[in-house]
């Protein structure tokens, strides 16, 4: 049976954004995935620190004056969704192994659109399916940045590419109506 490429790895970009720009509480490299539409989604990176530690809560409160959960847009262009920058704080996270919460990095410029509040539920979807339903929020780059690519703070992931080939290989084989 053939292995088909899962929904991230066919129609998104994967993105590290790992910089110097961090502040204290803030920890480890950021995911961003960018769809062909150039949505982007912000997931937890395979490689940051707070996978190897037990999580307690997770929630979208990052201090008594931000709550990223309580983000209400609305129309077609998202009015009402609060801005975002690389550095800004999306998701805190309470864990057994520290004292100080760890508040994750956004990785990525825009209007909030969406965050994820399945995790606040069952934050092990963040550990288990990070790039699925486990991801972070939805962000909408503003106009001008929609077609501009990413600077230097972030890496391109090369799994695409290779899910491309993979994809474009399974395509080749089920044009032969007996390799279906």
């Amino acid at each position: 049976m053939a292995s088909y490429p899962s929904v991230a790895d066919r129609y998104y970009q994967r993105y590290t954004w790992n910089t110097e720009k961090k502040f204290s509480g803030h920890s480890g490299p950021a995911r961003v995935l960018r769809h062909s539409n150039r949505i982007l989604v912000s997931c937890l990176h395979p490689e940051h620190p707070v996978r190897n530690q037990t999580i307690k809560k997770v929630t979208f409160q990052i201090s008594e004056k931000c709550d990223r959960g309580s983000n209400k847009v609305s129309g077609k262009r998202k009015k009402g969704g609060q801005w975002l920058n690389e550095t800004a704080p999306i998701l805190r996270i309470e864990t057994e192994e520290s004292e100080e919460p760890i508040l994750i990095q956004s990785g990525c410029r825009g209007t909030l659109v969406e965050v994820n509040n399945q995790i606040i539920e069952n934050p092990q979807l963040l550990l288990e399916q990070s790039e699925g339903r486990g991801y972070i929020a939805v962000v909408l780059p503003r106009g001008e940045e929609l077609g501009a690519e990413f600077g230097d703070d972030y890496t391109l992931d090369k799994d695409r590419v290779e899910a491309e080939k993979l994809s474009d290989e399974n395509a080749r084989a089920c044009s032969i109506p007996s390799a279906c």
